[in-house]
């Protein structure tokens, strides 16, 4: 079992991890979000886990904003990727971008109970 699921699997068996399920399923989207993927299909894995729980968890209004501004994130950081990777110039708003788009998935994150911390390198 990678460690993403054995996170999640260890906050969902133990009781009162968050405030109702709804929160504990933004608590371990945000947990997914902040892992670094050390391969391709580890990152795969991340993102999936993260999805799904920010799908169950925007069953909730109050954590509606996370899954959006994950897929905002995710969808940056992909533009960024293919442009670096196919040698394409990479501008300073197309940077401010993304870490805004990062800076909301971690306050929404901060919201549900989560505290990510800042962006690493």
């Amino acid at each position: 079992m990678t460690r993403p699921i054995a996170v999640l699997a260890a906050c969902l068996l133990l009781a009162g991890c968050g405030d109702s399920p709804a929160g504990d399923a933004a608590q371990a989207a945000c947990r997914a979000y902040g892992e670094t993927p050390s391969s391709s299909a580890e990152r795969v894995e991340l993102r999936a886990t993260a999805s799904d729980q920010a799908e169950r968890a925007a069953n909730d209004d109050s954590y509606a904003a996370l899954r959006r501004d994950m897929a905002d994130a995710w969808s940056l950081t992909d533009a960024l990727a293919a442009a670096h990777n196919s040698g394409g110039a990479i501008s300073g708003d197309d940077q401010d971008a993304f870490f805004a788009a990062d800076e909301r998935v971690r306050e929404d994150c901060a919201d549900a109970g989560t505290d990510l911390g800042p962006l690493e390198p």
